[in-house]
């Protein structure tokens, strides 16, 4: 039987990423997603203390929390999950900021190896797409921006069907709802970075 996410005039929504033909070698897309805390004095900027990376089949290639290497001015609790009490706890044994920027430029940007007989289809794979929402905050936060150029980025906050028509940029949760029937970032719960990053895999594989 033909899944429904495959059978002709499915809706391309309802894609199940699990379903999809396993891969070989380096993956073809993945997903970014960050969660940040203030560093300014009045509570502002945006330091990563989280970060997920997923393919385009939704499994999880990176996820972890991020030491901070400045002192915190606003947990962001609501949004992140942190706060002043469980700090210590969940950056305990965490990979300061250059230490996770390597992990994800190993992902984004993999080495090529120098035995291509060994590991011909990694050596010639090329580097994957990265997707987000608000991308260029993601890249920005952990300071790769310079890393991932334009033509390999898609945002689903810039894409144009994916906008109001005022061409400003839905929530992620909007569209979640909206195209995917999905509901993340619930009012009252932190938000899971790795919920993110799979529901930004799947509008762009849907969209």
């Amino acid at each position: 039987r033909v899944p429904r996410a495959h059978a002709r005039h499915a809706c391309p929504f309802e894609i199940d990423l699990a379903r999809l033909p396993a891969r070989r070698g380096a993956p073809r897309a993945v997903a970014l997603d960050c969660e940040m805390v203030g560093v300014e004095p009045d509570g502002g900027g945006a330091m990563c203390v989280r970060v997920c990376v997923v393919d385009e089949r939704g499994e999880t290639l990176l996820n972890t929390f991020v030491k901070p290497s400045a002192p915190v001015t606003d947990y962001r609790a609501a949004l992140t999950g942190v706060d002043e009490e469980n700090a210590p706890r969940l950056f305990a044994g965490a990979p300061s900021l250059p230490e996770a920027r390597e992990m994800v430029l190993e992902i984004l940007n993999p080495r090529r190896d120098t035995e291509p007989e060994a590991h011909a289809e990694k050596a010639t794979s090329a580097p994957p797409l990265v997707v987000g929402h608000d991308l260029a905050h993601d890249l920005a936060c952990l300071g790769i921006e310079s890393s991932v150029p334009e033509r390999r980025r898609r945002d689903t906050a810039r894409y144009a069907p994916f906008q109001r028509h005022t061409h400003k940029p839905y929530k992620l949760r909007v569209l979640a709802k909206e195209l995917l029937n999905a509901t993340i970032q619930a009012p009252n719960q932190a938000h899971d970075p790795r919920e993110d990053a799979v529901a930004a895999m799947r509008l762009y594989a849907g969209g």
